[in-house]
């Protein structure tokens, strides 16, 4: 928390998006509300490749850090992102019917569609090679979780 913030109130009307703050005169931002608030962890997950998708890899690992704060399980995090990558293929290949055998939620393809158009799908089948990798890894006891989970986004950022 920063020191610049000392009280907030919201509405527990959740329709209405009304808060007072005494926040020493500063305007309440997005910014401001993703430093008090952690976002959920589908939020997070999605974060996590987006920042992945485009290369981002210092991004990558503050919301992989932020995860494992949060009592994330490296397993979880590892199934989320692999998620992710399915939803961006579904977005890639546009086939109503493969959306729908795969129960594919529509606004999860909505926002796999933006993040589809940084990757190919090549890329896609890189970024699968590489999870199934770091997953043998650990089940084979090759790499630590958390060792094999930061070699993942350095690869999936190169």
């Amino acid at each position: 928390f920063s020191s610049r913030r000392r009280h907030t109130r919201c509405s527990r009307d959740w329709s209405s998006d009304v808060c007072s703050s005494d926040l020493s005169g500063e305007p309440l931002t997005k910014d401001l509300v993703n430093d008090l608030c952690s976002p959920s962890f589908d939020s997070s997950a999605f974060q996590l490749a987006e920042a992945l998708v485009k290369k981002n890899s210092p991004e990558a690992l503050k919301i992989y850090d932020q995860l494992k704060l949060e009592g994330s399980a490296d397993q979880q995090i590892q199934g989320a992102i692999i998620y992710q990558y399915r939803m961006i293929l579904l977005a890639t290949l546009d086939d109503s019917g493969l959306s729908s055998a795969y129960k594919a939620n529509p606004y999860s393809l909505q926002k796999a569609r933006a993040l589809s158009k940084g990757i190919d799908i090549a890329g896609i089948k890189k970024a699968y090679d590489l999870i199934s990798r770091a997953d043998l890894a650990v089940k084979t006891g090759e790499s630590p979780s958390q060792n094999a989970m930061r070699e993942l986004f350095y690869n999936l950022c190169k």
